[in-house]
Protein backbone atom coordinates (compact mmCIF):
# COMPACT_ATOMS: atom_id res chain seq x y z
CA UNK A 1 0.00 0.00 0.00
CA UNK A 2 1.34 4.05 -0.95
CA UNK A 3 2.45 5.85 1.69
CA UNK A 4 0.72 8.90 0.39
CA UNK A 5 -2.66 9.74 -1.75
CA UNK A 6 -3.29 12.74 -3.71
CA UNK A 7 -6.60 13.22 -3.78
CA UNK A 8 -9.09 15.77 -5.72
CA UNK A 9 -12.79 16.44 -5.98
CA UNK A 10 -13.66 18.38 -9.38
CA UNK A 11 -17.81 18.71 -8.52
CA UNK A 12 -18.31 18.46 -4.92
CA UNK A 13 -20.33 15.77 -3.56
CA UNK A 14 -18.66 13.57 -6.94
CA UNK A 15 -16.26 10.73 -6.06
CA UNK A 16 -12.36 11.80 -5.75
CA UNK A 17 -9.74 11.40 -8.32
CA UNK A 18 -7.15 9.81 -6.71
CA UNK A 19 -3.38 9.06 -7.04
CA UNK A 20 -1.38 7.19 -4.51
CA UNK A 21 2.59 6.71 -4.22
CA UNK A 22 5.26 6.63 -1.70
CA UNK A 23 6.95 9.42 -2.45
CA UNK A 24 5.65 12.69 -0.90
CA UNK A 25 7.26 15.16 -3.18
CA UNK A 26 5.60 13.67 -5.89
CA UNK A 27 2.17 13.44 -4.66
CA UNK A 28 2.17 17.20 -4.29
CA UNK A 29 3.68 17.83 -7.70
CA UNK A 30 0.48 15.83 -9.37
CA UNK A 31 -1.80 17.91 -6.62
CA UNK A 32 -0.41 21.39 -8.11
CA UNK A 33 -0.89 19.79 -12.05
CA UNK A 34 -4.26 19.35 -10.94
CA UNK A 35 -5.20 22.18 -9.31
CA UNK A 36 -3.41 24.60 -12.08
CA UNK A 37 -5.32 22.49 -14.78
CA UNK A 38 -8.96 23.56 -12.66
CA UNK A 39 -7.70 27.06 -12.51
CA UNK A 40 -7.16 27.26 -16.48
CA UNK A 41 -10.70 25.65 -16.92
CA UNK A 42 -12.51 28.25 -14.47
CA UNK A 43 -10.66 30.83 -15.76
CA UNK A 44 -11.53 30.01 -19.64
CA UNK A 45 -15.48 29.28 -18.21
CA UNK A 46 -15.30 25.04 -18.84
CA UNK A 47 -17.62 24.45 -16.04
CA UNK A 48 -20.47 26.54 -14.89
CA UNK A 49 -19.54 26.66 -11.19
CA UNK A 50 -16.69 25.54 -9.12
CA UNK A 51 -17.08 23.59 -5.38
CA UNK A 52 -14.30 21.70 -5.58
CA UNK A 53 -11.85 19.84 -2.80
CA UNK A 54 -8.27 18.37 -2.79
CA UNK A 55 -5.44 17.96 -0.35
CA UNK A 56 -2.76 14.59 0.25
CA UNK A 57 -3.40 12.13 2.81
CA UNK A 58 -0.67 9.96 4.69
CA UNK A 59 -1.96 6.19 5.74
CA UNK A 60 -0.81 5.73 9.11
CA UNK A 61 -2.05 3.73 12.24
CA UNK A 62 -5.30 5.01 13.97
CA UNK A 63 -4.63 4.25 17.16
CA UNK A 64 -6.51 1.48 17.54
CA UNK A 65 -4.70 -0.92 16.23
CA UNK A 66 -5.56 -0.24 12.42
CA UNK A 67 -4.62 1.82 10.04
CA UNK A 68 -6.54 4.57 8.05
CA UNK A 69 -5.93 7.55 5.85
CA UNK A 70 -5.12 10.88 7.66
CA UNK A 71 -4.99 14.44 5.84
CA UNK A 72 -1.81 16.19 6.25
CA UNK A 73 -1.68 20.22 6.68
CA UNK A 74 0.96 22.10 4.93
CA UNK A 75 2.83 22.59 8.23
CA UNK A 76 2.98 18.71 8.53
CA UNK A 77 3.79 18.06 4.64
CA UNK A 78 6.58 20.50 4.77
CA UNK A 79 7.79 18.99 8.20
CA UNK A 80 8.28 15.37 6.16
CA UNK A 81 9.95 16.94 3.14
CA UNK A 82 12.65 18.71 5.35
CA UNK A 83 12.90 15.56 7.27
CA UNK A 84 13.74 13.74 3.89
CA UNK A 85 16.15 16.24 3.25
CA UNK A 86 14.50 17.74 0.60
CA UNK A 87 12.69 21.16 -0.05
CA UNK A 88 8.96 22.09 -1.21
CA UNK A 89 8.01 21.09 -4.60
Amino acid sequence: MAKYKAYYIPQVPMKAFEFETDDLMLAGVVLDQISEFSAFEFENNVKPDYSDAAGIMRWEEDGEGGHDWYELDDYEQEEILQNEGRGNW
